[in-house]
């Protein structure tokens, strides 16, 4: 009776049920509670460190990346990973040689090892595919680009590692953009796009250079009065002229000649003064011009500031009708 009344409430069929399910609940609990510290108490397995040897075959054009400048990439890798990495060339046919080929790449080493350098490898073969593009810059720009004798661009492509063309089509120079195609893996081409970058900034530096001196240099002043005109020659035979001495000397000395020649200094002197007197008036004229230029010009400022006056009494006319016309509303709406 104790035993039937200890589970009060309960059919026969639930009294059953819950017989069967505690022992096997507890049985499951035991089972997971061992696997649980079986994983824990495990000792760690190491992979083992016998050699494993993986070929890949990689195309032709990727060996310049995956070995760098005088094979420091490949080394950088080797010390990284750990594991042996060699490149050995094939034989193929000339289909596949024209197509460009591709070369195998020998990794051996633990599987830790050949697996990290494969990895790398791979990497480095998805980045070297071949990127073209083109950059479109100024005409004026290009002789610094290319500098003298193609020195500059042979500059760039060394330094990037990418292939520059600058074209040489007839009519290139009378455009006014030069189109430069760049060919590489992307690094290349963005590190031979910043070469370029930095010269057309020290192009547009010099120019603004050049611009400024220009507009900062003073105007050559013109001389005053007009232009000294020389004197006229004497007339052949005339004593001032070449040979005129010597047909006077062999000439007989008449006293006419000598007076009409002491008349026609005097008259030559007479010109020369009223010239002097011409250009001396040309002078007072060309300064009495630049004043009255001057003038001008200050009656043209004054006139700018009445009419920047004029605007803001306008301004202030049109914010005074804005104001009218506010407090007219509001006297509508009161009414």
């Amino acid at each position: 009776m104790a035993g039937r009344d200890s589970v009060p409430g309960l059919s026969s069929l639930q009294k059953t049920a819950l017989l069967l399910g505690v022992p096997a609940a507890a049985t499951v609990c035991y089972i997971l509670y061992r696997r649980y510290r079986e994983s824990r108490e495990a000792p760690v397995t190491l992979v083992a460190d016998e050699g494993l040897e993986v070929g890949l075959r990689v195309p032709r054009t990727a060996l310049k990346a995956l070995i760098g400048r005088r094979g420091a990439t490949i080394n950088q890798l080797r010390r990284e990973t750990g594991a042996q990495i060699a490149v050995e060339e094939e034989e193929e046919e000339e289909e596949e040689a024209a197509a460009g080929g591709r070369s195998l790449v020998q990794i051996s080493g633990s599987p830790g090892q050949v697996c990290r350098a494969r990895a790398a490898v791979l990497r480095i073969v998805a980045e070297s595919a071949p990127v073209a593009e083109q950059l479109c810059v100024p005409q004026r720009a290009v002789g610094r680009i290319i500098g003298r004798g193609g020195e500059t661009v042979r500059g760039i492509c060394r330094s990037s590692g990418a292939r520059v063309d600058c074209g040489h089509e007839p009519d290139a120079g009378l455009a006014p953009v030069r189109v430069i195609r760049l060919l590489g893996t992307r690094r290349e081409v963005e590190a031979a796009k910043k070469l370029i970058m930095e010269k057309l900034a020290e192009d547009k530096a010099l120019r603004r250079e050049l611009a400024q001196a220009a507009a900062a240099r003073c105007p050559r002043k013109q001389p005053l009065g007009s232009r000294r005109e020389p004197p006229p020659e004497p007339p052949p035979g005339a004593p001032g002229s070449a040979g005129g001495w010597r047909e006077c000397w062999d000439n007989d000395w008449a006293p006419e000649a000598a007076a009409g020649s002491s008349a026609g200094m005097e008259t030559g002197q007479t010109e020369a003064a009223d010239e002097g007197e011409e250009r001396r008036d040309g002078s007072e004229e060309h300064r009495d011009g630049r004043e009255e230029h001057r003038d001008a010009g200050e009656e043209h400022r004054d006139g700018s500031e009445q009419h920047r006056d004029g605007s803001e009494e306008h301004r202030d006319g049109s914010d005074e009708h804005r104001d009218g016309r506010e407090e007219h509303r509001d006297g509508s709406e009161e009414h």
